[in-house]
């Protein structure tokens, strides 16, 4: 009877524990429902070209796009309207003239984006140059696309799923990802973006994750109005994301993903220069793109949890990891 009654108790103690290691996984509803209601608004940027792109994005991306050969792959997961990669189809990808001149500042954009002229020509000839069968295979990922998706030649388009939905078997090999504004800046499940990113991956292919913004230098308007005194760092919802290690430590999003196996990680950036109208100075900005080349067939991605996000847009989210 007394042995009954102890094997009883373990019974309803495995069972809590298994419920407890079960809610762990689990992200917090009431964050989930917050993000999936963001998401659902579809009230973004999403008329990115690829003259945007080209902006945003370090100068690597452009050199690897127009290397791409007919039986390449880009990925864009998270593409929006589809205008960057329905740029690609153009006979006159990039028209460099003009990328430079809209990359000098202006009255309303007050900053010049840094750029090797040289380079970016360079590029922009190659991609110009080729006729359509020579171009890359693209598949375009959106959530809602607002205009029916337009019909080219060697492009895919997913949409109606999170990306993390789609299984991997709909995926090519990609030899390049771009994530701009979008998977990895909105999900609640980045670790599952990135093992399907590691896993769609060729060897050395590269995913580019936009991050946002660092600033160096305390930042003054024109108008000799102090916006911030003293302070520097990143202005990147991204980079200011948390991960609660298993060891009760507490590192950025960024730093997380950095410290990742299976990746060979690196923050690229882009300077835009200072602007000094009426001697006030707002420093220098690196417009930042985590790079992320597989390098091993193997990889080590702990599993997270959502605990909390703002509804910014993109948010500032924390996550905890979680034991298997």
């Amino acid at each position: 009877m007394f042995g009954t009654k102890i094997k009883a108790v373990i019974v309803w103690l495995l069972f809590f524990y298994a419920c407890g290691a079960a809610h762990a996984k689990m992200p917090c509803a009431q964050a989930l429902a917050k993000l999936d209601r963001l998401i659902q608004s579809n009230t973004f940027e999403v008329r990115r070209d690829i003259y945007h792109y080209t902006e945003l994005f370090p100068q690597t991306f452009i050199e690897q796009l127009a290397s791409l050969k007919k039986e390449d792959h880009w990925i864009d997961a998270g593409s929006g309207e589809g205008f960057a990669v329905e740029d690609l189809a153009n006979k006159t990808v990039l028209d460099s003239p003009s990328l430079l001149q809209q990359m000098e500042p202006t009255f309303r954009k007050p900053r010049r984006v840094k750029v090797n002229s040289e380079a970016l020509r360079a590029a922009a000839d190659k991609l110009n140059g080729k006729d359509t069968s020579e171009k890359p295979q693209i598949t375009a990922v959106t959530v809602k696309m607002e205009r029916t998706p337009p019909q080219m030649e060697k492009v895919k388009f997913k949409t109606g799923r999170y990306f993390e939905d789609i299984p991997n078997e709909e995926f090519s090999p990609g030899d390049m990802i771009t994530d701009l504004y979008g998977v990895m800046s909105y999900s609640p499940k980045v670790d599952e973006v990135l093992r399907k990113y590691h896993r769609i991956l060729k060897m050395n292919g590269r995913a580019y994750i936009f991050i946002g913004d660092y600033v160096p230098a305390s930042r003054v308007n024109s108008f000799f109005r102090v916006l911030q005194v003293g302070e520097s760092g990143w202005d990147a919802p991204f980079a200011k994301s948390q991960v609660k290690r298993k060891d009760g430590s507490t590192v950025t999003l960024l730093d997380w993903v950095l410290s990742l196996k299976g990746f060979k990680a690196s923050v690229q950036h882009r300077e835009v220069e200072a602007a000094s109208w009426g001697h006030a100075s707002t420093g220098p900005i690196l417009r930042s793109t985590l790079v992320l080349e597989k390098v091993t067939r193997d990889f080590d991605i702990p599993n997270l949890r959502l605990v909390h996000t703002t509804e910014g847009k993109p948010p500032v989210r924390t996550f905890e990891e979680v034991f298997e």
